[in-house]
């Protein structure tokens, strides 16, 4: 419970991957995942595409886990193989490995659109040019 007596969402981050591309992606995005507020507590996740993906050393403390498996299904395999295995949580934010964070409270203003629209399943996120400014 926060001090305003209402409970606090699990959220879990789940960043997919594959084996075959560059681990500069990861270090990038972790980067602005450190640099910027998230806004709310989350847990971070990691999901390899590729049973052969070794996470960098200096990363094996940032991830809660690495979930490797199967190369199949793409993006959006990793995801749902991920949200399969890690029910616990009340809301789950997919990104892929080549995204980078831009803002203060990014994860709370995700979370704060889907509470907001009524019987809304899913939010994602658009390219918005003016942020790579």
């Amino acid at each position: 419970m926060n001090e305003v007596g209402t409970s606090i969402p699990r959220v879990a981050v789940v960043i997919s991957t594959w084996d075959g591309n560059p681990s500069d992606y990861i270090f990038s995005l972790v980067d602005s995942l450190n640099r910027y507020n998230a806004g709310v507590p989350y847990d971070l996740y990691l999901c390899a595409n590729g049973e052969s993906y070794r996470l960098p050393q200096n990363l094996s403390n940032i991830f809660k886990k690495l979930l490797v498996r199967e190369n199949t299904g793409f993006n959006l395999g990793a995801w749902d193989y991920a949200w399969r295995i890690l029910p616990q949580y009340d809301n789950y934010l997919f990104m892929q490995d080549d995204c980078y964070i831009k803002k203060d409270n990014w994860l709370k203003d995700f979370i704060q659109c889907f509470n907001s629209i009524e019987k809304c399943g899913l939010v994602g996120e658009y390219l918005n040019k003016s942020w790579d400014m």
